[in-house]
């Protein structure tokens, strides 16, 4: 998927004719890089701490933000306490849309699932057909809609219990379909009108979702296809597990 982001980014750079930056030397790369080491060091921070056992993922959260603000404000030097009051009343803003909108989803989600809905789309799936293509094709369709009214979690939670078992049935591997559920999940963040990024990202440039829509569509269509291969070559889905990891299909 981030392949195909770069191709489509790329394409669609050329033919909207975007302004473009210096041509590429190893010279700037390492001058930018000794410029972002810091910055560069946070996600291993992160990944670091949540693989030891340092702290939990919501915490890692938390830890991103003190060591992002003690960098800015005290090496970097760009934080100012005049701006760090405006970044603090955006971010809270930010953080209200997206919540408004998870919980919203959520209640949502609670109604459906006291009515079965869930229940219900799951053994319609599994009754269509004998064949785990059918299954995988029809699991991705389901996905890809639920999630333009869903948010992603909330639809894992509400679904994968009952679909796991029936994937399994299937003689499907639990780790591949794992990785679909994913990467479906990565095409749901940017889904109007409900995906988290895509509400993140408008909220941040001040951009309505509606005006995002349209020229978001290139990038979901290729996301898309990326989730259909992704789904029917498992072979390439499984190879890293299997080549680092020495992973065998049960």
């Amino acid at each position: 998927m981030g392949v195909v982001g770069f191709i489509t980014t790329y394409w669609m750079a050329v033919r909207l004719d975007l302004p473009v930056e210096g041509r590429f030397s190893f010279t700037g790369v390492w001058s930018a890089l000794k410029r972002s080491v810091l910055s560069l060091l946070m996600p291993i921070i992160i990944l670091s701490g949540i693989l030891i056992g340092i702290f939990t993922p919501t915490e890692a959260a938390a830890v991103a933000v003190v060591y992002g603000f003690l960098i800015s404000k005290f090496i970097y030097r760009e934080l100012s306490w005049l701006h760090f009051r405006r970044v603090l009343i955006e971010s809270g803003v930010t953080t209200g849309i997206v919540m408004l909108i998870i919980g919203t989803a959520t209640l949502f989600g609670w109604i459906l699932t006291s009515q079965q809905v869930p229940h219900r789309i799951s053994e319609s799936l599994a009754s269509v057909s004998s064949e785990a293509w059918v299954f995988l094709l029809l699991v991705n369709i389901v996905f890809i809609v639920v999630h333009c009214v869903f948010e992603v979690s909330a639809s894992l939670i509400m679904t994968l219990p009952i679909l796991f078992p029936i994937a399994r049935a299937y003689g499907i591997d639990p780790v591949h379909f794992g990785i679909v559920l994913t990467a479906n999940m990565g095409v749901g963040m940017i889904t109007p009108p409900i995906g988290m990024c895509l509400c993140v990202a408008c909220g941040i440039s001040g951009v309505s979702i509606q005006k995002a829509t349209l020229p978001l569509l290139p990038l979901l269509g290729t996301m898309v296809l990326a989730l259909i291969f992704i789904t029917f070559v498992p072979e390439f889905t499984l190879l890293l597990p299997r080549l680092v990891l020495g992973y065998q299909s049960p």
